[in-house]
């Protein structure tokens, strides 16, 4: 027999690891560029010698 005596409290558990990764995925999708046009400008002062 099944136990759904903490379904609530795993439901809300289940629904802040949701989040929490959707907030993970999110910061990587901002910060992945903008650490790519970092090294692409980093790069560049360094191919032209400044």
């Amino acid at each position: 027999m099944l136990d759904f005596t903490n379904t609530p409290e795993r439901r809300r558990k289940a629904k802040k690891a949701r989040e929490r990764k959707t907030m993970l995925l999110l910061g990587l999708a901002i910060l992945i560029p903008a650490a790519a046009s970092a090294i692409d400008l980093q790069s560049l002062g360094v191919l032209t010698g400044s």
